[in-house]
């Protein structure tokens, strides 16, 4: 009888073993692919905003989409996100097809590869020595690793400087988030190219003194070396440069290297408008973040983020930038952040900064 009752209990234990096993096991899978390649993409249930909220203070989130909560496990914060207990996916997106690398800088200079970070290095430069009547290249300052941060000033204006609004345009933040980083490239040379000959394009560059910074990360986006391959998220000390700047009601004491001359820099030119390209959404996101209340002026954020996704729509393929309303939303109204650059713009420094999700696809 003894044995027949251990075998009846051997048997309904079962299921909770391969339970336990199959955790076990994605649990193993998902330590090494955070070892492989310095970081995964979990997705879980939505939490609710409050356990969200506490969440959020120790895992960087990419979105949110139709009740799940995708984020980003590091190896930072792999084993608090398992000791929490959630049920979570794995997402492990092969970037083969989309990391194509350019062999030349002419070939850089089609926008359909990456370019190398000495093809960047002479892109930028190039604008600069080609341009020198309306483009001036500029440093924001050095990564961890010594990359040099740079950005382009491009304006038409020849008086006091600082009589003419000044706008910063400014990308991958996040280094795995690499369309925006393209696109600058791109809308600078179309902007230097069409200066003198568009009417439109002269009318912006006479009358606005427009700065972009295409890779705001490149120790994230050029991880091991000059080519990208396994970008991530994080700076070279595994932290999310877009959770780092100071907080209203989370004092710290210390920032990062790319924090501190990114500060030094917006503090500086003292933009008037500022926008931070990302990918994982379609949408564009306005302040605030981190506060359930609204801005002051949300009927012109509102209508700011509204015009340009509406522009959008005209001239692109249907269903692109749809997400959330339309293709807008305020950032709080989608998921909470602390630390984040656009409420530190828009709250400390009294500008106005938005960010615009690019592409579902974040290379």
């Amino acid at each position: 009888m003894i044995r027949l009752r251990a075998i009846v209990f051997f048997f309904l234990a079962l299921p909770c073993l391969s339970c336990f096993a199959q955790s076990s096991n994605k649990g193993d899978r998902l330590k090494e692919l955070v070892k492989q390649k310095g970081q995964a993409n979990v997705s879980i249930v939505w939490p609710g905003k409050a356990a969200a909220r506490e969440l959020s203070e120790n895992m960087s989130f990419r979105s949110v989409k139709d009740s799940e909560l995708y984020l980003v496990v590091t190896p930072g914060n792999i084993e608090r996100f398992l000791s929490l207990g959630y049920d979570y996916k794995i997402y492990d997106p092969d970037l083969s097809g989309s990391l194509r690398n350019s062999s030349t800088v002419k070939e850089a200079m089609q926008w359909d590869s990456y370019p190398t970070l000495p093809q960047y290095d002479s892109i930028m430069r190039s604008f600069g020595r080609d341009y020198p009547a309306i483009c001036r290249l500029d440093t924001i300052g050095m990564s961890i690793k010594g990359r040099l941060i740079y950005a382009l000033r491009i304006s038409d204006h020849t008086g006091d400087e600082r009589s003419v609004p000044r706008l910063f345009l400014t990308s991958t933040i996040h280094g795995d988030e690499t369309g925006g980083f393209i696109l600058m490239l791109r809308l600078a040379e179309y902007l230097l190219k069409n200066g003198r000959s568009d009417p439109r394009i002269s009318n912006i560059i006479q009358n606005l003194e427009v700065w972009i910074n295409p890779l705001a990360n490149p120790d994230g986006t050029y991880r091991f070396g000059d080519e990208i391959t396994t970008p991530v998220r994080d700076n070279a000390n595994g932290v999310d440069l877009n959770r780092d700047f100071p907080d209203a009601e989370t004092p710290k004491t210390s920032f990062q290297k790319e924090t501190v001359d990114m500060i030094k820099f917006l503090r500086k030119h003292d933009f008037i408008l500022s926008v931070n390209f990302h990918s994982w959404a379609e949408v564009v996101n306005y302040p605030w973040d981190k506060w359930e209340r609204y801005h002051a002026d949300n009927d012109w954020f509102y209508q700011i983020s509204r015009n340009y996704a509406d522009t959008v729509h005209f001239f692109s393929r249907p269903g692109y930038m749809d997400d959330l309303n339309n293709g807008i939303t305020n950032g709080f109204e989608w998921y909470c952040i602390n630390g984040g650059r656009q409420d530190f713009v828009t709250w400390e420094l009294q500008g106005r900064e938005l960010t615009v999700e690019l592409d579902d696809d974040y290379v």
